[in-house]
């Protein structure tokens, strides 16, 4: 009977063991299914988070494009602006310039006319003071007495008196057309009056041409050359010979 006994307990814990190991093997399958579904879930997810990540960076650029390129419209504008600006200035600044110089010119043009007109108003009182106490006076002693420096000894012949400079008869002279003008003043009415003074347009210069200088007052310039004969001297009228 004690055999029996243990030989039935021993039957019952085989029994036993081998539902438990088929149990476990089971649950070892269905915990194993489970954890590979759960790690084929994880990666799908993360996949699918992948792709939408991507989706919208894909739809974030293509809204995002008209904005870069207003942006980039803007700094293209905004350049432009300022080469306009920059244009601008540069004309400004060179209109500025044009009438500074335009002003100075004018200033210059007004200086040199108030100049030539200070020496025709000084002229012309030296002259009706000179003929004032000298009715009787000629020209060419009205210019030695004016202008001494310009009143050379004779270089022609030694003793002839005085050779003035040929500027004082040219067409332009301001002296030769002041003295034309006041033939008259301070002489009586029945008087003569006083010789008119020709314009010489043509002198010698010391090459033994002939041209036409500048006038002392007004500087002006007009010069032609020829070589220079005995033809050329008019009446005998010569700058040594004033009676």
């Amino acid at each position: 009977a004690g055999s029996t006994s243990d030989n039935t307990v021993e039957d019952v814990a085989r029994q036993r063991s081998r539902t438990f190991s088929a149990e476990d093997k089971t649950f070892g399958k269905t915990l194993r299914g489970r954890t590979t579904s759960e790690g084929e879930r994880i990666v799908k997810i993360k996949q699918g988070l992948g792709s939408a990540v991507s989706a919208l960076s894909n739809v974030s650029a293509f809204a995002l494009k008209p904005l870069r390129d207003f942006q980039l419209a803007e700094q293209i504008n905004a350049m432009n602006i300022d080469m306009e600006e920059a244009q601008r200035q540069r004309e400004i600044e060179k209109y500025n310039r044009l009438q500074e110089e335009d002003r100075d010119l004018e200033e210059m043009i007004r200086m040199k006319r108030e100049a030539e007109q200070s020496c025709l108003d000084a002229t012309k009182e030296h002259l009706l003071g000179f003929i004032k106490d000298n009715p009787t006076a000629k020209y060419h002693q009205w210019i030695e007495d004016f202008h001494p420096e310009n009143a050379h000894d004779g270089t022609l012949l030694e003793g002839l008196g005085k050779t003035i400079d040929h500027r004082f008869f040219v067409e332009e002279s301001d002296h030769r057309r002041l003295w034309n003008e006041n033939l008259s003043t301070y002489l009586e009415p029945s008087s003569k009056g006083r010789d008119f003074v020709p314009a010489r347009a043509k002198q010698t210069n010391d090459d033994g041409e002939i041209v036409k200088a500048e006038d002392i007052l007004s500087g002006s310039v007009v010069e032609e050359r020829e070589i220079f004969t005995s033809h050329h001297v008019h009446g005998g009228s010569d700058l040594i010979a004033f009676d």
